[in-house]
């Protein structure tokens, strides 16, 4: 079952060439995101278009690991695509791009869920997907500050 897209942004006290190449590391996520609990590339390091991320996270239906596909990457426009293949989200993707801010970047993220199996026949009432997609919201929002405050101290 598919939901409305969430979108986000943050500006960044940095390059947005840093930004991009910080996002593009998968394995850097539990960093930033305490939900991750595990991100591992193939191949290791800057994603590019095929990299498989095998992740673990946890979500409002416990843990749950999945792989991630890049699926586009565009280094000039600092813009990225990746698509979940299976698990839980199966079918989610999310669209990164990193803009030049006067002397910082604005990260922009936007994410459209994906939902499969059990938790798929949840969402099917109306308050129960606005409660997911409300959490889903509030925790990206943390994230990104993280990211943004991390990146300001480092």
């Amino acid at each position: 079952m598919q939901a409305e897209p969430i979108e986000l942004q943050v500006d960044i006290e940095r390059s947005a060439q840093d930004v991009f190449e910080y996002i593009r590391d998968y394995a850097k996520e539990p960093e930033w995101q305490p939900d991750a609990l595990e991100a591992t590339s193939d191949p290791p390091g800057a994603a590019q278009v095929g990299t498989r991320v095998h992740m673990k996270r946890r979500t409002p239906f416990g843990a749950q690991s999945f792989t991630v596909e890049v699926t586009d990457l565009d280094e000039g426009a600092r813009t990225m695509r990746d698509q979940a293949e299976d698990g839980t989200f199966a079918g989610t993707v999310v669209e990164w791009g990193v803009d030049e801010v006067g002397s910082q970047s604005r990260l922009r993220i936007r994410m459209i869920p994906e939902v499969q199996g059990f938790p798929a026949t949840l969402l099917r009432l109306g308050f129960a997907r606005k409660k997911m997609l409300q959490s889903v919201s509030h925790t990206w929002s943390q994230n990104l500050a993280r990211l943004a405050s991390q990146m300001r101290e480092g």
